[in-house]
């Protein structure tokens, strides 16, 4: 009797160490596919990492990034790790957490079971309350995933450009597509790049010198005054009016609203340079 209580001790122990050594394996291969997608150095073994962890070989991804709550004893994210996975398997998709520099990242991969901001929303509870808290973009792929993750890095490194100049709050999450002005400026080239394809050269890429552009930018010069603009084209105002409507539809993004304007500015800025030194985009 004695010996089968001793027996299932040491069998129960046993167990216990093997389970811990696999969760630390896990979390090892967790960490170092992290790391590979954020150098963009991911290769073959990354694929088999990814394998072994039960992700398939083709699959959507988006990035969640911020510092882990209760982290004072550096502790927080490996007590987050397991929770995060939990929580995004209740939702049916799965999940990868790692770490850069501080930070705590979350590859998620909704396995079209739900929308980014969804799977975000149950997540938000792992992060620090006073940290930043950002959203990378829904990529595909192992090369989508490095994407998304250092574009929610680089929204972290940018977000203290639009906390509030008061109570210095900052909305949850911070999406990266919202703050590409601010990551351009912060020496962010995809987000630059972002702006040049995605919204410089739909406005302006078949004609620069085209009527959208020119208004748009007449009127951001302007002091996005519909009148001084219509009088600087010898135009009507309406017809400021209508070209702006047709920018919006375009780029979407609304020269008439304080903050869009900003990044139209910013991508009208950088198409400007571009155009002007060929090769540089």
């Amino acid at each position: 009797m004695v010996y089968t209580r001793h027996a299932a001790t040491a069998a129960a122990a046993l167990y216990a160490d093997l389970a811990e050594a696999r969760n630390g394996r896990k979390a090892a291969a967790e960490s170092r596919i992290i790391r590979h997608l954020i150098e963009n150095t991911a290769d073959t073994r990354t694929v088999d990492d990814l394998a072994r962890l039960g992700w398939p070989t083709e699959f959507d991804c988006f990035a969640v990034v911020g510092e882990a709550r209760g982290n004072d004893d550096g502790q927080g994210m490996e007590n987050a790790r397991q929770p995060i996975h939990t929580t995004v398997a209740r939702q049916g998709g799965r999940a990868l957490v790692g770490e850069n520099e501080g930070l705590m990242v979350a590859l998620i991969d909704p396995n079209r079971s739900g929308t980014p901001a969804d799977f975000c929303a149950s997540t938000l509870r792992f992060f620090a309350d006073e940290s930043a808290v950002c959203l990378g973009p829904l990529h595909h792929g192992i090369s989508g995933a490095g994407a998304s993750i250092r574009a929610a890095l680089s929204t972290y490194a940018a977000a203290p450009a639009v906390a509030d100049p008061i109570t210095a709050a900052l909305p949850r999450p911070l999406h990266a597509d919202d703050l590409l002005p601010e990551r351009a400026l912060n020496g962010d080239t995809d987000a630059a790049d972002q702006l040049y394809q995605e919204v410089y050269l739909s406005l302006a890429g078949q004609d620069p010198d085209g009527p959208l552009p020119t208004t748009l930018l007449t009127f951001l010069r302007s002091g996005n005054s519909l009148e001084v603009t219509a009088k600087k084209l010898g135009i009507h105002p309406n017809t400021v009016r209508y070209r702006l409507r047709r920018c919006v539809e375009v780029t979407g993004w609304d020269a008439m609203d304080p903050r869009e304007s900003f990044v139209l500015q910013a991508a009208l800025i950088i198409g400007r340079i571009r155009r002007s030194h060929p090769g540089t985009d």
